[in-house]
């Protein structure tokens, strides 16, 4: 039997679970490994979804656009760039797509946890 492996997703999974329980997280399907839901204003979204190669994008027009621009806003404030004039956006830093690894999943659900609040 093999060892169970570690991925880059397991830290924000813990974290978003721990602070944000009105998220649900699944497994992904084709290129996208891992996404993390929030209700948006017709029904649940795409909030983070991971891909395989672990860029890390949001589905703007599902989550809306009051959620999509306090995502974006919090994000920000942790160097995270988020497009809120397309239809999905990659996460970005200095225009480059990030990967999941190089942020902090603490930053993350606090920023996440803003949003659900409405700060």
């Amino acid at each position: 039997m093999k060892p169970a492996t570690w991925s880059s997703v397991d830290p924000l999974a813990s974290e978003i679970e721990r602070n944000c329980p009105e998220i649900w997280a699944s497994v992904g399907t084709g290129q996208t490994a891992f996404n993390f839901y929030a209700p948006g204003p017709n029904g649940d979204a795409v909030l983070i979804g991971v891909y395989e190669n672990e860029t890390v994008w949001t589905d703007i027009v599902g989550i809306g656009p009051e959620i999509s621009a306090k995502l974006a806003v919090e994000l920000a404030k942790i160097g995270i760039d988020l497009d809120t004039e397309m239809q999905w956006c990659f996460w970005k830093q200095n225009g480059v797509r990030i990967k999941l690894g190089v942020v902090d999943p603490v930053e993350i659900a606090g920023a996440v946890r803003k949003v659900l609040d409405g700060q």
